[in-house]
């Protein structure tokens, strides 16, 4: 049996803070495997190392053989994971769901679709795969969740809570999923804080315990390491007062609890209070309703290795559903096989950027509300400064178009990534086999979309009601697309500040983009300006966008459209870089 998962010296640090401390431990093709732990243990920050989510700062994590770091891509598309948050999009359909795991992983279309279509009748989910899933309930949404796990045929499927908070039906329906996929040969990575669920699923269980691992073992031969959490549990008929402190008392007790009308009492010798108890109970008038004799539970291990105390208080996969990937079989290749292999790569990466940006326009702006509010923003500023100035239209087109474009481009990635990051579905980038600059490029289409859509309409508007003309329409489009894209970009770039919201992401870009705006030559052009206005309007990517629209739409430039394209693409490839970079260590932070 080989090994699917393997950790080697994993250590993460936090600044000062010791999180995981040199962790080894295998876990093998086939086997449900249990993580346990108490809170702030390290269970969380492993998984995230695992799957490639958080970079450890020593160590390695291998998938089937892939080192998560340095082989990612290999490793990623034999992983699946459900987080202990059902972090689907509640926008969309559950189809849509599945579909949008499809082309995350560039499953073919024909093959994406009729896996979703499976998936969904499997999980007896189909009769409402075209609704929302805002409407769903918890366990619905859970087995959604379980169900994009499988969209990419995983070998390795992580597991971080999946039953916590459903109800009984929803958790035996899971658990009987559980091992439906486990008997198919897929591999399972349990966290779970459920002792009852660790014993009755697990093959093998590990203990994390202040960043370290204290125990690896079957749950049975844990069990039977610790011989003094053997018990007695009996119930009275009626109990009498300073019950506790009298079995307390008894010889080779260490401790008793009481559970409900039950006294649990805890001895390395079972049979000798056995005897004391039944004489007890003679002597004090005592009837015994029931007398167990209890090995230790999971539950006992896992209190006497952490230290924790506790607190008060069949056939569904049948037909080649899921078929586990093995793995990649590696053959030489000439240089011209190579140079085809690179190619299809690239082409895979920006399908699935192509997939995320048109998953964001249709979740979040691809609604009349934002459309309105990314045209109505400017146009205030337009009726403001444009109006009361009695521009011409032939000037103040331009002007509205330029606004537009640059509020709405670069609204997108500081609205998208921190409200992702916190609901989690944001991780579901970092899992799959595509590269974090491939996710912000995604991020950036998106943003380039929804400023090309709304800013289109002024133009229009423009021309039917204000009869202005496109005099140059090379122009206009070049600056169109251009702008949009960089001002898409420059929103990727402030979505790197650390946010929980995109408010906090949004107030550092507005002290940014006010200014911007005023010494960039839109409200009065640049050829207008004294010579140290132009010179300043030159730091303004809008600039340049404005110059463009304006030669587009009837009214002159200054520089010419070589200087303002190589200026805004100067621009583009620098805020690029910049966003990529603090996102990547942003990422090696978490």
């Amino acid at each position: 049996m080989g090994v699917a998962i393997r950790a080697i010296n994993l250590t993460k640090y936090y600044g000062d803070l010791l999180a995981v401390d040199h962790v080894n431990f295998e876990v093998k093709e086939g086997e449900i495997f249990g993580f346990l732990g108490p809170n702030g243990a390290g269970k969380t920050t492993t998984v995230r190392m695992l799957t490639g989510i958080s970079r450890p700062t020593e160590g390695t994590a291998e998938i089937m053989g892939f080192d998560i770091q340095r082989q990612s891509v290999k490793a990623k598309e034999l992983i699946g994971m459900v987080t202990d948050i059902s972090n689907v999009y509640t926008e969309l359909s559950a189809w849509d769901n599945l579909i949008f795991m499809g082309r995350l992983y560039d499953i073919p279309k024909p093959k994406r679709e009729k896996k979703a279509e499976r998936l969904l009748r499997l999980f007896n989910l189909y009769d409402r795969r075209n609704e929302k899933v805002e409407g769903f309930s918890r366990g619905m949404r859970r087995r959604l969740c379980i169900a994009m796990a499988l969209m990419n045929d995983s070998s390795v499927l992580f597991l971080d809570e999946p039953t916590a908070g459903l109800d009984v039906q929803s958790i035996l329906t899971i658990r009987d999923l559980i091992r439906e996929l486990n008997q198919e040969g897929l591999t399972i990575f349990l966290t779970t804080h459920n002792m009852e669920e660790a014993n009755e699923m697990c093959d093998r269980v590990a203990i994390i315990n202040k960043g370290k691992i204290v125990a690896i073992d079957t749950p049975e031969r844990l069990k039977r390491t610790i011989k003094r959490l053997q018990s007695v549990e009996v119930s009275f008929y009626a109990a009498k007062e300073g019950l506790i402190k009298d079995l307390e008392a008894f010889p080779a007790v260490t401790k008793v609890m009481k559970y409900g009308d039950k006294y649990r009492i805890y001895t390395e010798n079972p049979p000798e209070v056995l005897s004391a108890l039944c004489e007890y109970a003679k002597a004090n008038g005592l009837r015994i309703i029931t007398l167990n004799t209890l090995g230790p539970s999971l539950a006992d291990v896992f209190i006497e290795l952490t230290g924790i105390k506790p607190e008060v208080g069949p056939g569904m996969f049948k037909g080649g559903l899921w078929a586990r990937k093995k793995g990649y079989e590696v053959k030489s290749r000439d240089r011209r096989g190579a140079t085809l292999v690179e190619a299809h790569r690239l082409l895979r990466e920006l399908r699935v950027a192509w997939a995320i940006g048109e998953k964001d326009i249709k979740i979040y702006y691809a609604k009349f509300p934002s459309l309105m509010f990314g045209v109505l923003f400017p146009f205030s500023m337009f009726l403001a400064f444009v109006v009361g100035r009695k521009m011409p239209i032939s000037r103040s087109i331009p002007v509205l178009v330029a606004q537009t474009l640059f509020f709405a481009s670069s609204t997108i990635g500081p609205v998208t990534i921190p409200l992702e990051r916190r609901i989690r579905t944001f991780d579901r980038f970092l899992i799959a086999p595509v590269s974090l600059i491939t996710v912000l490029l995604g991020k950036t289409i998106a943003g380039f979309l929804y400023g090309i859509l709304v800013s289109t309409i002024p133009v229009v508007i423009g021309s039917l009601v204000f009869h202005s003309s496109v005099t140059d329409p090379l122009a206009l489009i070049i600056g169109m697309i251009l702008s949009a894209l960089c001002f898409a970009a420059m929103g990727i770039m402030f979505a790197s500040i650390p946010g929980q919201s995109p408010g906090q992401v949004m107030m550092p870009l507005n002290f940014v983009r006010i200014p911007l705006l005023f010494i960039s030559g839109v409200f009065i052009p640049v050829k207008e300006l004294p010579p140290w206005g132009q010179a300043v309007s030159l730091f303004s990517p809008l600039t340049h966008t404005i110059e463009l629209l304006r030669e587009g739409l009837g009214g002159g430039s200054t520089f010419g459209l070589p200087i303002n394209m190589a200026a805004l693409l100067l621009y583009l490839a620098l805020f690029l870089y910049i966003g990529i970079r603090f996102h990547i260590i942003n990422q090696k932070r978490e």
